[in-house]
């Protein structure tokens, strides 16, 4: 095996590792110490990788690839999907990822969630495109919508980004801190269709008003 082949593999196996390991316990709980009880030299490990942010953020990385990859995937095979049926594909895909990604869909809420604070600008530019793919979706529902008088296409769009910021911060406040990563995000991923119903629709039946 040439030596190229052989640190290919090595790195795969201590991100595989790493994943697992920031899935599990998140980054607070996670440690490259745990990695290395994996039967991991440490030596091989900050080889590769500067030390446990490098490989966390690197973890943040592959696991936006594979939903991102997921994400086109899906859009591929549905071209002509409107907005309301590109929000229901972009639920699905998360959902499905989700079940059969669990530690690199943990990975992923928790970043975007609760990220490190010394780590919150980088972990934001990593997540970008997801939130760019959010945004997308936004444009292409609010293209559809019989929007009220005076309303633009461009104040939904404003507005949506800072429901969905308030949305988030929900689930990143002390509300739901007694729930398990699963939990929250069952419950953050089964509220969304709700959230943009309301943020849509309103609350207000005015044909009774």
């Amino acid at each position: 095996m040439k030596q190229e082949e052989r640190s290919q593999r090595t790195r795969e196996k201590i991100i595989a590792a790493a994943v697992k390991e920031f899935g599990s316990k998140g980054y607070e709980g996670g440690t490259v110490g745990s990695i290395c009880r994996t039967g991991i030299n440490k030596g091989l490990i900050y080889h590769y990788f500067e030390g446990k942010d490098d490989l966390y953020l690197r973890c943040v990385k592959i696991s936006r690839d594979m939903l991102l990859g997921a994400i086109e995937r899906r859009n591929s095979e549905h071209p002509d999907n409107s907005g309301t049926e590109s929000v229901s594909l972009l639920m699905e895909t998360r959902m499905e990822f989700g079940k059969a990604h669990p530690m690199e869909s943990h990975i992923l809420f928790q970043a975007l969630l609760d990220p490190p604070e010394h780590l919150r600008d980088t972990i934001s530019s990593i997540l970008a495109p997801l939130q760019d793919e959010n945004l997308r979706v936004c444009r292409k529902m609010l293209s559809q919508l019989p929007l009220r008088e005076g309303i633009t296409e461009k104040q939904g769009e404003r507005y949506f980004l800072l429901m969905q910021q308030m949305f988030n911060e929900y689930f990143s406040s002390a509300a739901v801190r007694d729930k398990s990563v699963d939990e929250r995000i069952a419950l953050h991923e089964k509220s969304v269709p709700e959230f943009l119903d309301i943020m849509i629709y309103g609350l207000a039946d005015n044909r009774k008003q």
